[in-house]
């Protein structure tokens, strides 16, 4: 909505201008009368006295016309302004609320692990944010890098989930993918902005290092780390949903 101070404002002005407007047509019809009325009685002829009250007619019917149209312009001008300013104002609130919208948007990189890929899932929805998975929207022929791209562009926060889905050297490690993925949102939103959930025996990266580590336990502690961190990153985290 406009501010009405200053639409107020506008408005006096647009009338202080009009009235301006109207004293100066009113002082020059005075002034170029007593012109006329001077030189005709100057005038030796009746010839010469018509051409004279012809002259002052028209430069005043041309001042008279040079003044409305002023007016008019700036009537226009003014309430051209008011009306981009209304869009304006119009144009940052909608801006303020996608991005307000956007700031809900937590992506999850996952795994094999359907299971806890829901778990995780339900449990950002019920803070009030809306979890971002890339195999749950359309790819439109778009390469695993365009689609994070993408669907990573408004993000601001990132939980990655290592589960064990591969063996490498006797020992369980998580996709290549969800590695490679990782350090993209490290160095996207920074380490402060990403949140790692782990199973039980996965190998651990150690080249992340600052990066928050949170055990998945089976009683649910990683709720609260994980809330506390998206808290921490200025997340809008309805907490009285906290369970």
């Amino acid at each position: 909505m406009i501010n009405s101070t200053r639409f107020l404002n506008d408005k006096d002005s647009l009338l202080r201008q009009a009235i301006a407007a109207w004293l100066v047509l009113f002082l020059s019809i005075v002034l170029f009368a007593t012109l006329a009325t001077i030189f005709s009685l100057v005038a030796t002829t009746s010839r010469e006295l018509v051409v004279t009250v012809l002259l002052i007619l028209v430069s005043t019917i041309s001042v008279s016309i040079h003044i409305l149209l002023y007016r008019r312009n700036y009537r226009f001008t003014g309430v051209s302004e008011i009306v981009y300013s209304k869009r304006q104002q119009d144009s940052h609130v909608s801006e303020r609320a996608v991005s307000r919208e956007h700031g809900k948007d937590v992506f999850i990189v996952h795994g094999h692990d359907q299971a806890i890929k829901e778990q995780v899932s339900r449990f950002i929805m019920s803070l009030g944010l809306r979890p971002i998975i890339v195999s749950q929207q359309p790819s439109a022929g778009r390469t695993i890098i365009e689609q994070l791209e993408v669907y990573s562009k408004n993000i601001r926060f990132a939980v990655v989930l290592l589960t064990p889905d591969e063996v490498s050297q006797g020992r369980f490690r998580a996709r290549q993918n969800v590695i490679f993925e990782l350090g993209y949102f490290i160095g996207k939103l920074g380490r402060e902005r990403v949140c790692v959930l782990y199973k039980e025996n996965v190998e651990l990266p150690s080249d992340f290092h600052g990066v928050l580590y949170v055990p998945i336990d089976s009683a649910g502690g990683w709720h609260l780390a994980l809330a506390e961190e998206m808290i921490q990153a200025h997340l809008p985290v309805e907490i009285n949903k906290l369970r």
